[in-house]
C-alpha cells in the first residue's frame, strides 16, 4: 500500500526541515515535494507550525526507541548503558546525514520564534537529563561511577557536551572530535579518574583545522 497524503507530507517536511531549515522551507516547497494539493495540506495540518510540531513529535518517538535500547535498558550495567547511548546517538546522527542533531538544529533556529517548539524541545532535553541522572545515580551506588559529583550535574554536563560535540561534528565534517570528546567524558566519570591524566593519544590537537591544508 502506498504512503497516504498525510504521511507523505510529514516525510517530505521532515527531510526539508532537516536539509534546509524550518524557516527557509515554505508550505509551497512541502506541497511540491509531497505532490499534494494545498487544500489537502490544510486538511491535515492547520498551519506550518502544526506540521513542524508533528515532525518533532515523530522524531521524539524515534528518540524514545533509542533510549529504550540504551539508557532505559535495565539488563545492562549503568556505565555500559551510558556508553551504548552515546554510540547509538552517534549512529543515529550518521544516518541523519551531515546536517547535525535535528533537535539541536531546531533549538538554534526556533527558540526565539516559537514557544511551542521551545517548550517541547526544553521538555525533551530536561527529560533526557533526568534519565541520565537516574543511570548515573545507580552507577554511583554500584561503584561504577565516581561519587564526587551529583548525578544531576553529571547528567547536565553530558547533555551539554553531546550537543556541543554534534555542533562541532557538523562544523568539521569529521567524527574524530565527537568520538574523542565523548570517550574522554565517559572515562572522567569512572571512579578514581584523574582529571589531568594524558589522554591525547598522540594527537597534537583535537580540533583539526582542515583549512590549514588548503
Amino acid at each position: 500500500m502506498g504512503m497516504g497524503s498525510r504521511a507523505k507530507i510529514l516525510q517530505e517536511a521532515r527531510d526539508l526541515f532537516y536539509k534546509n531549515g524550518y524557516l527557509a522551507t515554505s508550505v509551497d516547497d512541502i506541497i511540491a515535494a509531497a505532490d499534494v494539493s494545498k487544500s489537502n495540506f490544510y486538511y491535515h495540518f492547520k498551519s506550518k507550525e502544526d506540521l513542524g510540531i508533528a515532525v518533532l513529535d515523530s522524531r521524539c518517538k524515534e528518540f524514545e526507541t533509542l533510549l529504550a535500547g540504551s539508557l532505559c535498558n535495565s539488563l545492562m550495567p549503568p556505565r555500559l548503558r551510558l556508553k551504548t547511548f552515546v554510540e547509538m546517538l552517534s549512529g543515529a546522527s550518521e544516518s541523519h546525514g551531515p546536517g547535525g542533531c535535528p533537535f539541536g538544529n531546531l533549538v538554534a533556529e526556533m527558540s526565539d520564534h516559537s514557544e511551542r517548539f521551545r517548550k517541547q524541545l526544553s521538555t525533551l532535553f530536561c527529560g533526557l537529563a533526568t534519565v541520565i541522572s537516574d543511570v548515573i545515580a545507580e552507577g554511583q551506588m554500584r561503584g561504577e561511577i565516581r561519587g564526587d559529583i551529583t548525578p544531576r550535574d553529571a547528567a547536565t554536563l553530558l547533555v551539554q557536551a553531546l550537543q556541543g560535540a554534534h555542533l562541532l561534528l557538523k562544523c568539521h565534517k569529521s567524527r574524530e572530535t565527537y568520538e574523542f570528546g565523548m570517550d574522554l567524558l565517559l572515562r572522567l566519570y569512572e571512579p578514581g579518574a584523574v582529571l589531568n591524566a594524558p589522554v591525547s593519544r598522540g594527537r597534537t590537537s583535537v580540533l583539526h583545522d582542515d583549512t590549514a591544508e588548503a
